[in-house]
C-alpha cells in the first residue's frame, strides 16, 4: 500500500517508447489510469498497474498475468485494430466473456470495459490531434459509428467535447 503523502508525480517525456506496443498506447493509458488513480487513492489498481508495467519492463521474469489478460491486452491496444466488444475478445481468445471479463479483473483490477473505453479514447485523441478527419470518421476509427454518442463517450472520459479537445491541441 502506498502513503497517502506521496506528492502527485508530473510524467515527462516518451518513455513509453520502448514498452509493448507500437506508439506505446498501453502504457501511455496506463500512466494516465495510474495517475487519476493515485488521485482517487485507488490503491488496489495502482498495485495491479504497476505490476502490469514491472512485469513488461522484466522480460525475464516468470509471468504471473494470465496469457489470456495478456493477449486481451495486446489486442485492445493494437493500433491497427478497431477497439470492439467483450464478446469479440473473448470468442477471438476461444474463452466465455464471463471468464474473460474475471481474469482481466482480477490480473489489472479493471474491467475489460474499462480497457476498451481507455484503448478508444487515447486513439480518438490521437486522432483528433494528428489528422483533420472529420469527427463522425475519428468516432468510426474508435468503433463508435453513432457520432452523437462518441461526442458524449469522450466528453465523459476527456472533460471536453472532441470539437474542443481539437480547437485546443491545433491552438
Amino acid at each position: 500500500m502506498l502513503p497517502e503523502s506521496l506528492p502527485l508525480p508530473l510524467y515527462e517525456g516518451p518513455v513509453q517508447k520502448a514498452f509493448w506496443f507500437v506508439e506505446g498506447a498501453f502504457v501511455r493509458e496506463l500512466f494516465n489510469m495510474l495517475y487519476l488513480s493515485y488521485g482517487r487513492r485507488d490503491w488496489n489498481f495502482i498495485e495491479k498497474g504497476l505490476g502490469l508495467l514491472f512485469q513488461r519492463m522484466d522480460s525475464g521474469r516468470q509471468a504471473s498475468m494470465p496469457e489470456a489478460v495478456s493477449r486481451f491486452l495486446e489486442m485492445v491496444f493494437d493500433p491497427a485494430a478497431i477497439p470492439s466488444d467483450i464478446s469479440f475478445y473473448a470468442s477471438s481468445l476461444g474463452i466465455s466473456t464471463n471468464y474473460l471479463s474475471r481474469l482481466v479483473k482480477n490480473a489489472t483490477g479493471r474491467s475489460v470495459g474499462a480497457w476498451v473505453d481507455s484503448s478508444r479514447l487515447s486513439r480518438a485523441k490521437r486522432l483528433l490531434k494528428d489528422t483533420d478527419m472529420q469527427i463522425i470518421d475519428v468516432a468510426a476509427s474508435v468503433g463508435l459509428e453513432d457520432q452523437s454518442y462518441f461526442s458524449r463517450f469522450f466528453r465523459r472520459h476527456a472533460g471536453l467535447t472532441p470539437r474542443e479537445f481539437r480547437k485546443l491541441m491545433q491552438g
